[in-house]
């Protein structure tokens, strides 16, 4: 469950009944089609391990009989035509999720072979699988002697509460046939539907007896999604949004819109809780944060919640007053967004509440006027035009994560009428930073050692900002091991590296986010050969290993860079006496992405001075966003750096 939503897990929908359903819900009638049959092998034209003959998804909401409470039925049926063992393998695990699952009134499953044998699910071999990689309980199945070039299908109906917002995607890795959404309402409860990356439109229609509303969206076929680098998988998925919108059994007025969810967050932050204000008030004393200037106190009131309150995601909600809180130490997000923002409202540090998603799973839709996007929590601070993580530890202010940028958000605002107050919200994106905060550079000053067998170097190495943000913070937290390990990643540029010393700096609570972390050390490497009285020295090892990209199939994602950054390396190499370096061109390289504002670049020059050699590199990505058709472009620049990685000089005596 997302921030916001464990916010706001106390909001209830008030469900009036205004009639039962008077068409029978097709849950209650879902059989099996007849037995399907088995394509004939490599007749279809798909590519992959398998195909996906059917995917079918129907929500029904109805009303409990006893509780007259709004539930849900979910009905979900997938048929896989299975072409490889490595597929197969992957397919005949079948996880059915249990969260919200009152009752699970069906569950089947049935291989088809290719000689038209069919082996049907033994509902023993059914097991529970609890809290599975944190994602909550699940049903676990697969079905005895399914083989390759047969199908695997299987249907469950689950009994659920109701879902006032959801989500499905409707595409994967591989292709799929007869894609198909339904979701059926009583006409009281009618919702907002969308869908997106190309699924064909919901239609959205009233039963022709006016007791319900029905909602379908479907596709004959759906092209398998291949994952590609610096592309977000998820986010570029077809897949259908919905959210419950009006409930015409109270009024006829939009529930659950984005200004509601304004109005809640002032009601969950201001509202309540009123007799905490007067422990806050003790504590911020305490720390003398009044006469501070206001970034200076900003920092030193994160740096005291962040260091003494505990994050506890599902803490109760009896910890979300601030007594409880500042008491117990611990909070859930609730808790944590509340004890910022009352204090700075009580020290008179503007702020602005942003609520915002991970733009890896989806875009923030500025047009879907519901809570769906609503998933993370930033504060803003306009006067000093920074924001702030109010629950992650590992950011400070000025630094957030990176999933969060360069995508919208809903925007909260405290205003004031009169004696009235409230939040007045409006959507904005929130901005990358500079490249220049993101920054790993690299000093590096190297010689041959005595024998002329090896080269001797020292690398002082700082990361700053998102560069940093991979080891800065946890650091501290490492063992001796670990430390050692990350150490050597930063430290050995090159292959065939030992590291002779090594030391870490500003890697203190205090740091982080605030000073780079640094990496000084020597080393020696045998990135030296030699040829007759030559000698061959892979000098474009020293910028660190770099990867290439590669990109076989045609480009269909636009290209989304993970954060704004530069890379700046300065390598200065002592020529042995009595040696040259004939040609040192090579070393001049010049990549750029050919827009007016040069987003993105790979530069390099070479110059000799005296007994020096000294490259100095700049690589930089000022843009995080390039449609598909400048992906080679994009890609050339990343490959520069790999290219450089290969470059070596050769040594001649005089």
């Amino acid at each position: 469950m997302n921030s916001f939503n464990r916010f706001a897990l106390s909001v209830v929908l008030l469900i009036s009944c205004l009639t039962g359903n008077a068409q029978e819900l097709m849950y209650k009638n879902y059989r099996w089609d007849s037995i399907p049959a088995v394509p004939a092998t490599g007749a279809a034209s798909d590519v992959g391990g398998a195909v996906l003959l059917k995917n079918k998804i129907i929500l029904e909401y109805e009303y409990d009989s006893d509780k007259n409470n709004l539930i849900t039925y979910e009905t979900v049926h997938k048929q896989y035509f299975i072409r490889t063992n490595d597929a197969l393998e992957g397919l005949n695990k079948i996880y059915v999720g249990m969260d919200d699952v009152i009752d699970i009134v069906e569950i089947k499953a049935r291989f088809v072979s290719d000689q038209h044998k069919v082996v049907e699910l033994n509902k023993d071999n059914i097991k529970t699988v609890e809290n599975l990689d944190e994602k909550g309980n699940f049903k676990l199945f697969a079905i005895e002697g399914a083989s390759v070039n047969g199908i695997i299908e299987y249907y469950y109906i689950l009994k659920k509460y109701a879902d006032l917002q959801g989500r499905y995607s409707l595409q994967s890795g591989l292709a799929a046939r007869n894609v198909e959404f339904r979701m059926r309402t009583p006409r009281n409860i009618r919702m907002i539907v969308k869908t997106y990356n190309g699924f064909p439109e919901v239609e959205e229609k009233m039963s022709e007896d006016k007791e319900t509303w029905n909602y379908t969206a479907k596709a004959d076929s759906v092209p398998a999604l291949e994952e590609e680098e610096y592309a977000p998988f998820d986010a570029n998925k077809q897949r259908v949004e919905y959210a419950i919108a009006y409930n015409y059994a109270v009024n006829n007025t939009r529930i659950r819109s984005l200004d509601h969810a304004a109005h809640y967050m002032y009601s969950k932050i201001f509202d309540e809780d009123k007799k905490g204000d007067k422990q806050l008030k003790k504590v911020l004393a305490k720390l003398a944060l009044k006469d501070l200037p206001q970034e200076e106190a900003v920092r030193k009131l994160e740096d005291y919640v962040k260091t003494t309150i505990s994050y506890v995601k599902n803490a109760p909600s009896e910890t979300t007053t601030l007594n409880e809180i500042l008491d117990k130490a611990y909070a859930n997000d609730q808790g944590f967004v509340k004890l910022f923002l009352r204090s700075f409202v009580e020290l008179g540090i503007p702020f602005e509440l942003i609520i915002t998603c991970d733009r890896n799973k989806r875009k923030f839709d500025q047009k879907f006027d519901a809570w769906n996007f609503l998933d993370e929590f930033l504060i803003y601070f306009p006067d000093l035009d920074k924001y702030m993580e109010p629950v992650d530890f590992s950011y400070h202010l000025g630094s957030i994560n990176d999933n969060y940028s360069e995508n919208y958000g809903i925007n909260l605002k405290l205003i004031k009428l009169g004696d009235l107050e409230s939040f007045a919200r409006d959507i904005r994106k929130i901005p990358a930073g500079d490249y220049l905060q993101n920054v790993d550079s690299i000093l590096v000053t190297a010689n041959l050692d005595e024998s002329m067998s090896k080269v001797e170097f020292k690398v002082h190495r700082a990361l700053t900002g998102l560069n940093a943000h991979a080891v800065q913070p946890y650091y501290a937290l490492l063992g001796e091991q670990e430390k050692t390990n990350a150490t050597d990643i930063f430290l050995k540029l090159c292959n065939n590296t030992t590291l002779l010393t090594s030391e870490v700096l500003n890697v203190k609570k205090e740091d982080v986010c605030k000073l780079p972390i640094v990496f000084n050390g020597t080393a020696e490497a045998t990135i030296l050969e030699q040829a007759g009285n030559k000698y061959i020295v892979k000098i474009g090892e020293l910028i660190g290993r770099q990867a290439e990209l590669y990109q076989e199939r045609k480009r269909k994602m636009p290209v989304e860079n993970q954060f704004n950054r530069r890379y700046y390396r300065i390598i200065t190499f002592e020529i042995p006496e009595g040696f040259a370096i004939p040609d040192i061109s090579m070393l001049n390289t010049n990549v750029l992405i050919p827009d007016e504002k040069q987003t993105a670049g790979f530069v390099s020059s070479a110059v000799v001075q005296g007994h020096k050699l000294i490259v100095t590199i700049d690589e930089y990505y000022k843009q995080l966003f390039y449609p598909a058709d400048q992906f080679e472009k994009f890609r050339a620049v990343i490959n520069a750096a790999a290219d450089f990685n290969k470059k070596s000089i050769v040594l001649v005596k005089k």
